[in-house]
């Protein structure tokens, strides 16, 4: 299973097929963050997650959507 990490000044970390993908965003709401985790799944490379962007029209996934989908994880930094 994948994992999403998420901390105090929140960075998101996914793992996938042994690639990391990390970006700190300050302090992301989860709204924000979760703009950004279907995006994740698809992308290798940071700088394309960083410039592209949702539709509105896309339901964005709730906390537990993505803890049944992600291992995720709590932590202060």
């Amino acid at each position: 299973m994948a994992k999403l990490r998420i901390g105090r000044k929140t960075t998101v970390e996914y793992a996938v097929e042994g690639v990391n993908l990390t970006r700190a965003r300050g302090n992301m709401s989860q709204e924000e963050l979760s703009r950004y985790v279907p995006l994740l799944g698809k992308q290798q490379n940071v700088s394309r997650i960083e410039s592209q962007r949702l539709p509105h029209a896309i339901d964005k996934p709730t906390l537990r959507e993505l803890m049944a989908e992600f291992e995720i994880e709590f932590y202060d930094m």
